[in-house]
């Protein structure tokens, strides 16, 4: 599997296929999704919820459009008594069938879409519902990751929520503590105690959850040794990665990749 962030997608080449597009009014007030077994994009209609993840929370009103990532896992709760969303999913895949995911949790694209964001998720739906060649729904989607594409390029995020941006892109080289507080704006002991007000953790844990999960998906593949994986996510010596690992994973990367949990 390979993780190619929304911001990098005008330079990767991927098809995609197993395009579905619905508007749903759900009568659950609490889902939860163990490893989703689709990409999709979900477009709340009407309504207030909340997504969770790790330590993550993300609160969702109307327009609110958020990517939910293959083989994810996350929670959803319905604030509101009416509350309805269109959802697209889809498999996107490398020329060579390997599997793509922009990111290896969920990501809020917007707050609040715009309507040229709204109006090919409508026309999806509707292309869908009915029943239109797959060339109309695939050229459709093409144009939402367009979209899609330039809200998250026009992004320039600060404070915490920048810090996070910073190390999810850079995970895999040495973070340089000053280059966070100038992205943060805040002084180093402010930043910290921000930081891990919000996600629960100090930056390098936060940095070495990514890269263990990353190594998961990896050492599921069977494709790389755990030689090749510790170099790949930037460990200076692979016995050090097999220890972060281990405290992470609770048991050693070779005891995952024969049993995964």
């Amino acid at each position: 599997m390979k993780i190619c962030p929304i911001s990098q997608l005008s330079q990767q080449k991927f098809i995609l296929s197993d395009i579905i597009s619905f508007k749903k009014n759900p009568e659950y007030k609490n889902l939860s999704v163990n490893k989703r077994g689709v990409n999709g994009f979900l477009l709340v209609e009407e309504g207030n919820c909340i997504y969770s993840w790790k330590n993550t929370e993300v609160t969702m009103k109307k327009g609110s459009l958020i990517y939910l990532p293959f083989a994810s896992t996350h929670t959803l709760k319905v604030l509101s008594d009416e509350f309805s969303f269109h959802r697209i999913d889809f498999s996107v895949n490398t020329p060579e069938g390997e599997s793509i995911i922009f990111s290896d949790h969920p990501l809020l694209i917007t707050e609040k879409a715009d309507e040229s964001i709204t109006d090919l998720v409508h026309r999806m739906s509707r292309l869908f519902l009915d029943h239109s060649d797959n060339f109309m729904l695939t050229s459709t989607l093409y144009a939402l990751f367009e979209r899609v594409l330039k809200v998250t390029n026009g992004k320039k995020a600060t404070g915490i929520q920048g810090v996070i941006n910073y190390i999810e892109r850079n995970f895999a080289e040495e973070i340089d503590c000053k280059k966070l507080v100038e992205i943060s704006f805040m002084s180093k002991s402010k930043m910290y105690r921000e930081f891990k007000a919000q996600t629960g953790l100090t930056p390098i844990e936060y940095k070495n959850n990514i890269r263990i999960e990353r190594a998961k998906i990896m050492l599921e593949s069977n494709s790389y040794t755990v030689d090749e994986i510790s170099d790949t996510l930037g460990f200076e010596y692979p016995c050090y990665f097999t220890r972060i690992f281990t405290k992470i994973a609770g048991q050693c990367p070779t005891e995952y990749k024969k049993n995964p949990q």
